[in-house]
């Protein structure tokens, strides 16, 4: 009888324990009435922070070297392989981007070694050259560094990361040189622009 007792009461105190426990939940529970406007507001904020808890950390803090240049995209479909494209082509974007203001550096300290960096001329050039130094479409020698795939919402979310190697943004400084007669007979002369002229060749013959 007098286990019987105890252990009524053994399974009167979890009851209670358990129904307190719920109470609790009850009180400090801040979800909003599902179907109220509150509530639709609350679930778009609980989405914002799961997306950034599961964003790579090197897509909000893109990588910074002094041999490569990084670039970030991100794309979502309900097809996988579209989702990869997607992300891609953003991620180019930016590389090609990034590469251009590489390149109308590189021609201004050319520009600067052989005295012409006042020249009108000159300067509209290289504006107008390193603007059209290179596009997504046309960007090559790149490489896929990092990708993360996840789920969201029924969807694939997918996350890029592509490097370019700086010997490709010299070279195309180079070219963009060459490729203009008022450019190639003046920043050609530069001792910067032979330097960089003969790693590269030395780089590409090894």
């Amino acid at each position: 009888m007098f286990k019987e007792t105890k252990a009524m009461k053994n399974i009167l105190k979890l009851t209670l324990t358990s129904v307190v426990a719920l109470v609790l939940t009850a009180c400090f529970d801040d979800t909003p009435e599902q179907g109220t406007p509150e509530y639709a507001e609350y679930m778009e904020k609980q989405a914002i922070e799961t997306t950034l808890k599961t964003t790579p950390e090197w897509f909000l803090d893109i990588p910074v070297s002094d041999k490569e240049i990084y670039g970030v995209g991100t794309g979502i479909s309900p097809n996988m392989q579209i989702a990869i494209d997607k992300a891609v082509l953003e991620s180019k974007i930016s590389l090609a981007d990034q590469t251009n203001g590489k390149v109308s550096s590189r021609l201004k300290q050319f520009s600067k070694e052989v005295g012409s960096d006042e020249d009108k001329t000159i300067i509209s050039t290289i504006e107008k050259v390193s603007l059209n130094a290179i596009t997504a479409a046309d960007l090559a020698g790149y490489f896929r560094d990092q990708i993360v795939v996840q789920e969201e919402k029924g969807q694939y979310r997918v996350f890029v990361l592509l490097k370019l190697p700086f010997q490709r943004v010299n070279k195309l400084a180079l070219e963009a040189v060459k490729k203009e007669a008022i450019l190639s007979t003046t920043l050609a002369e530069s001792d910067a622009f032979q330097q960089l002229e003969a790693e590269l060749d030395k780089l590409e013959n090894n």
